[in-house]
Formats: C-alpha cells, sequence, structure tokens
C-alpha cells in the first residue's frame, strides 16, 4: 500500500519530468517569475498535511538542478521560494467554485511579485 509520502514522492517526480523542458529561456519557468511559477505550479499539488509540509523543502532542489550553470544563477532564493510553496498549498486548500477564481489568485499574486521585483530592481 502506498504511503502519502510515496504518493507525494511519485507526484514530485513526475511533475519534475514533465517540467523540464520549460526552463529554457523563454519557457514558462524562465527567469525570477518563471522560478516563482514553478514554486506556485508545485504548491497546488502538494497537500497541506505533515508530509506535504515535508515535501516542500525538496522543491527548491528541483529548480536549482534545472538551472545550475546559468548565467545568473538561481533567480529566486529558497526561502522566497518556499514562501510561494506554501502560499500555493494555501490557495489550493481554499474552497472554490470555479478555476477561474483560482486563476484570479494566481494572476494577483503575479502582478504582486512583478510589484516587488521592481521594487528590488531585479
Amino acid at each position: 500500500m502506498e504511503t502519502e509520502a510515496d504518493h507525494i514522492k511519485h507526484y514530485l517526480s513526475n511533475f519534475d519530468a514533465a517540467c523540464a523542458r520549460h526552463f529554457a529561456p523563454g519557457g514558462v519557468y524562465d527567469g525570477m517569475a518563471g522560478a516563482l511559477r514553478f514554486a506556485r505550479d508545485i504548491g497546488y499539488g502538494l497537500p497541506d498535511t505533515k508530509a506535504g509540509n515535508n515535501a516542500v523543502k525538496t522543491t527548491y532542489s528541483l529548480l536549482v538542478k534545472h538551472v545550475f550553470g546559468r548565467p545568473g544563477g538561481v533567480p529566486v532564493n529558497a526561502k522566497r521560494f518556499f514562501e510561494e510553496v506554501r502560499w500555493a498549498q494555501e490557495q489550493a486548500a481554499l474552497p472554490c467554485e470555479t478555476t477561474a477564481v483560482l486563476e484570479a489568485r494566481q494572476a494577483h499574486r503575479e502582478q504582486h511579485n512583478l510589484e516587488l521585483a521592481k521594487e528590488l530592481k531585479l
């Protein structure tokens, strides 16, 4: 019988493999905004349970693996990445009647991140 931790491990492995090509320059996970989107996309699929929260600690290594050795390095630090994963976990746990609500929340979060990047001059 597969445990929740096993299920999460398979989820992260499959998610990582499916997303690899999207880290290319110009891809949806390229740059700071892309790294934060990657964090949110991971977080939406992780349950807000002990096993899910333990798995959050391993997610940053997935980002680092894809961008290691690129000019500019990793576009976001671990603390900020984990904040984005947790935010997405919390959003996914909220009751919502339509996908449009979740998409609107994500668009708002992306706008917030863009404003933050301008403020920090990234």
